[in-house]
């Protein structure tokens, strides 16, 4: 663990820098970070460096057969690359050499686990105009994205080149296309898309199947639904490698005592986790509607997702894991989740108001209460 000296030198820093980045719009600030990761993806040398520096601060933790070198996991929103119009064009981006993954390198060496994706079927261009925002005061963020990637078959040519370089512990998103109403069509093509990771010879830690998304129009309805649930886990279990655990990602108003049935069905579909909660619906200010809120107002919410749970669990008698996810920006809204059963958790809001060392922070605050 770096000592504490060094952990307050480095958020004073970032102190600095997140007053150069806030005083910019949350997009024009994205894609400023975005940029620069790219160009760091470049630097070997200064990526292995960071890596070594921040193994200093493991704190391991373990779900299902996954083993993680650090509780706290990035998650999926960040590593998720550029939009494309069509397959074609993506694909043709990853011949000609283009870095269509910004942070594919970086970003697992600056902060460890990451899960980079959600990556759909085929390329999104994502939502048009605004499609971000931030609260600083309240240490809250909202996106209207609406999964912009380079779609599957591109994100696994690309990683699949890389992937001598790829990082020891990562995962994958993957989404259903929201455009797909066809449920036999639509879990067809997510395992679809699965199937491209695998027959690139990826073999990522874990896969997340993401059945929510807030910013998209069409949402996912089928989310609050077992039986598709459980077909869509079973069709994406099948085209897994036998070594890559299936983790679910529900969102936080699906509605109280429906989250068991959820989690059950997905278990019986072969996931082996529950990853509570994705980001929420709703505005801040003149954010707009159908967003994707996150933060410490996300918080409260994930909690009661993973209390319903771990009762859910306890009466079923099966077992999964659960991954906690919302407003974990401290020590105590990590170790919040750990209370309530959750043995490692995902931050994605952390790592904007605090810098790439919130998950070192987070963890020696964690130590100290």
């Amino acid at each position: 663990m770096p000592r504490a000296f060094e952990l307050e030198a480095a958020e004073a820093v970032y102190r600095v820098l997140r007053r150069i980045l806030f005083a910019r719009s949350a997009g024009e600030a994205h894609q400023l970070v975005i940029k620069q990761l790219g160009l760091l993806d470049r630097r070997v040398a200064l990526c292995r460096a960071a890596a070594h520096y921040r193994r200093r601060s493991v704190s391991t933790a373990r779900i299902g057969r996954v083993s993680l070198d650090s509780p706290l996991i990035l998650a999926a929103g960040l590593v998720k690359g550029e939009g494309f119009a069509t397959q074609e064009a993506a694909l043709r981006a990853v011949r000609e050499g283009r870095n269509i993954i910004p942070g594919w390198r970086s970003v697992p060496a600056l902060v460890g686990p990451v899960e980079m994706g959600s990556f759909t079927p085929r390329p999104r261009l994502g939502n048009a105009g605004q499609v971000l925002w931030r609260d600083t005061g309240g240490r809250n963020l909202l996106n209207r994205v609406g999964l912009r990637n380079p779609g599957a078959a591109a994100a696994a040519a690309f990683l699949a080149e890389r992937s001598d370089a790829l990082p020891d512990i990562y995962g994958i998103s993957i989404a259903s296309d929201p455009d797909q109403a066809d449920p036999s069509r639509r879990d067809a093509d997510t395992a679809g898309a699965v199937r491209r990771f695998v027959e690139a010879g990826l073999r990522p830690s874990w896969t997340t199947v993401n059945i929510s998304c807030p910013n998209v129009p069409q949402g996912y309805a089928h989310a609050a639904l077992p039986e598709e649930v459980a077909r869509l886990c079973r069709a994406v279990r099948d085209e897994l490698a036998e070594e890559t655990a299936l983790w679910v990602k529900v969102g936080p108003d699906v509605g109280a005592g429906r989250y068991g049935p959820i989690a059950q069905a997905a278990v019986e579909g072969g996931a082996e986790a529950i990853v509570a909660t994705n980001t929420a619906p709703g505005r801040l200010s003149d954010s707009g509607t159908g967003v994707g809120v996150g933060g410490a107002c996300l918080h409260p919410r994930a909690l009661r997702v993973v209390e319903e749970l771990m009762v859910a669990r306890a009466e079923s008698g099966t077992m999964w894991e659960v991954v906690g996810c919302g407003g974990v920006l401290d020590g105590a809204s990590y170790q919040a989740f750990r209370y309530r059963g959750a043995k490692a958790v995902q931050y994605w809001s952390a790592l904007v108001f605090r810098g790439p060392t919130a998950p070192a922070l987070i963890l020696s605050e964690a130590a100290r209460l």
